[in-house]
């Protein structure tokens, strides 16, 4: 109740001062918010109607960077919420809606953040649900932005380790060769980055909390074999059968072992 009546006292004062950018950024943000606990609260309709109203404060003329923000973030929160809860089609246009809104503004690194994760939260909700339709669509578009910014391209790598498991889950081992393909190229334009590293094992090997600690080692560090070498490699184990437990005789009074 306490937060309803501080809501409401500042629209009132913003539509007491409509030119007021500052109130309006100020605004923007418990609107986001407000936004935020409908879709906590499961209250769509309340989340979308607030949504209509933030849009509509984020085209008025001169709005401050932090208006435009918040406006995005309000995007990003419904728009995942909508994925979360089946609702793949209106959060898929929401997300277009999203992009469009990043195009037409002056090239912003915050924008474009914004969209990022809203783009990789998509993903990974849709790829949760198996809805994988919905993530590839998401995706392409992602990985036709991924050069416009190296923030861009390594959360659209994130997203694409992310869909490519969920594709061999599935059994689409065609489309997850192309994602993989995907990573390889982005991956050649990155430096050695360890944290970026750990990241990307986090979200293919973790992302459902299974994990307590990473190990992550450049390929070029591991000692390893050939499978062609198989043969010559593993051929002494032939001559220990003492190593089978078929080699020894239980006695009848052990039973099953």
């Amino acid at each position: 109740l306490e937060a309803d009546a501080t809501f409401e006292e500042i629209r009132d004062i913003a539509a007491r001062h409509p030119t007021d950018r500052q109130l309006r950024s100020t605004l923007a943000k418990a609107i986001a918010n407000r936004i935020a606990t409908h879709c906590d609260q499961g209250r769509t309709r309340e989340a979308q109607h607030l949504h209509r109203s933030l849009c509509a404060l984020a085209e008025v003329p001169n709005s401050q960077p932090d208006t435009i923000h918040h406006r995005a973030i309000g995007s990003f929160n419904l728009a995942a919420h909508l994925a979360q809860t089946g609702a793949s089609g209106k959060a898929i246009e929401l997300y277009f809606d999203l992009a469009s809104f990043t195009d037409t503004r002056r090239p912003s690194a915050d924008l474009q953040d914004v969209l990022a994760d809203a783009g990789f939260a998509l993903i990974t909700l849709f790829g949760d649900r198996e809805m994988l339709a919905a993530a590839e669509t998401i995706y392409m578009d992602l990985r036709q932005r991924a050069a416009a910014s190296i923030l861009m391209r390594q959360k659209t790598m994130l997203a694409a380790f992310n869909l490519m498991t969920d594709f061999c889950r599935d059994g689409a081992i065609g489309k997850a060769r192309h994602i993989y393909d995907d990573i390889l190229a982005a991956s050649a334009q990155e430096t050695t980055n360890s944290e970026m590293a750990l990241l990307h094992a986090r979200d293919v090997y973790t992302r459902r909390n299974e994990g307590v600690s990473i190990w992550v080692v450049e390929a070029r560090h591991i000692a390893a074999s050939s499978p062609s070498e198989k043969g010559p490699l593993y051929e002494p184990a032939e001559s220990k059968v003492y190593r089978h437990p078929t080699f020894f005789d239980i006695p009848d009074e052990v039973g099953a072992m």
